[in-house]
This record gives structure tokens, C-alpha cells and sequence, in this order.
């Protein structure tokens, strides 16, 4: 520790040094400053560990980028967190509880892959507004129009309400769309 800090505080360390050091071990140099630098033991260095706290710093950056855009605050609890299988199978429990602690989280939990955690439904909803008069005849068909009969970059499944709310999607790709149906 001395020799870190000697560039910092050169008079206290020596003093230090000269103290600890050169009065115990004869074989030590006379000053803190003419000493050697310890060198590396690579192979102290654990890769799993290291990718699992590159992780779970990562998660822990994430999760405060969250709580900042949905503006939560940090002492306010939360019930839970979501992340992949993949990266949960990767923590230890004591880095879970890591991000948990850090993130004032009750529980923090794997998504599951049988689809209960869903946290995407697509669904579209015609402007007809901006369709104009061109396709006023085609309303009520594309209205009926089941989700079955949708192009599949918009099928998804189905929704746990009979008339869920979604946003718009873009008049271009509807106009498009219920050319080719028709």
C-alpha cells in the first residue's frame, strides 16, 4: 500500500517504509520509492468470475438506465426484474443477489421459454383517417380481418383480451398491405 501511495504522499510513505519495512526485513531497499513494483500472477486471475461481474455490472447499468427513463427512483422497491435464461443460468446467487440488493429489487428472475412472461404482442390498427377515401370501401373488410390472416412480421399470439389497445402502426405499411390482400 505504501508503494501506491508514495507518488501521492511521498514523506508520509517513506516514513511508513521505514518504520514497517526496512526495521523488519533486512533485504528491503533503504527507501519506498527505490523499491520494486509486485508483478502479476496470471494465473490468480478467474475468467468466469470476471465475465460474471462484467455482467452483473452491466445488468446493474441497465437496470438503473430503467428506473431513469421510466423515472423511478432507486430507494423506491420494486417487485421484480426480468432478465434472459442465459445471462441468469451465468450469476452465481450471490451476484443475484448483488443486483437485486443494488437495484432495490424483491425478486430478480429468469424469463421463462414457455411464453408466460410475454412482454411483446403485435397487433395492427388501420389510420383511415390518413387511408382516405381511396379505400373507404375496404373498412369494414379490413376491420373483420382476424389476426390469423395478417402478414407473420405482424402475427403474434393472441392477445388475453377481446379488443386489446395498441398503438397504430404506420399508414404506409396498412395502405400497402390492404393492396395485396384485397
Amino acid at each position: 500500500m505504501t508503494r501506491l501511495m508514495a507518488p501521492l504522499a511521498p514523506f508520509v510513505t517513506q516514513r511508513v517504509w521505514q518504520g514497517l519495512v526496512v526495521a523488519v526485513g533486512s533485504d528491503a531497499p533503504g527507501s519506498v520509492h527505490l523499491g520494486a513494483w509486485p508483478t502479476v500472477d496470471e494465473t490468480a486471475i478467474d475468467e468466469g468470475l470476471q465475465s460474471a461481474m462484467q455482467l452483473t455490472r452491466r445488468l446493474v447499468e441497465l437496470g438503473r438506465a430503467a428506473r431513469a427513463e421510466a423515472k423511478l427512483k432507486t430507494r423506491q422497491p420494486l417487485q421484480r426484474a426480468l432478465i434472459s435464461r442465459a445471462a441468469y443460468a451465468r450469476l452465481d446467487p450471490e451476484l443475484r443477489a448483488e443486483i437485486a440488493a443494488e437495484l432495490n429489487l424483491e425478486a430478480l428472475e429468469a424469463m421463462s421459454s414457455d411464453g408466460n412472461d410475454q412482454l411483446v404482442v403485435f397487433s395492427a390498427k388501420a389510420n383511415f383517417r390518413a387511408l382516405g377515401r381511396r379505400y373507404a370501401s375496404g373498412r369494414r373488410s379490413f376491420r373483420r380481418r382476424s389476426p390469423r390472416r395478417m402478414p407473420p412480421s405482424l402475427r403474434g399470439p393472441s392477445p388475453p383480451r377481446a379488443r386489446p389497445k395498441f398503438p397504430p402502426i404506420s399508414t404506409a405499411y396498412v395502405a400497402s398491405w390492404s393492396r395485396r390482400t384485397r
